[in-house]
């Protein structure tokens, strides 16, 4: 077990460190729209596909009071 993991411990830690990258952007996101903002484009204009909503971000769904 201890060969295992001394042979794959620069895999195991590059892993951990995406795990946590990805845990804190899907924080971000989920603190973002909980408070109304929008998670997804900074603006309209950066996304051809969005439509201003009543948010004013391009987000599906209007803030939340």
């Amino acid at each position: 077990m201890m060969d295992w993991l001394i042979a794959n411990g620069a895999t195991l830690i590059i892993g951990m460190l995406v795990l946590v990258v990805i845990a804190f952007a899907g924080r971000n996101v989920y603190k973002t729209r909980k408070s109304g903002g929008c998670a997804g484009c900074a603006s309209s204009a950066g996304c051809p596909s969005a439509a201003v909503r009543a948010n004013g971000c391009g987000c599906d769904s209007a803030p939340r009071p």
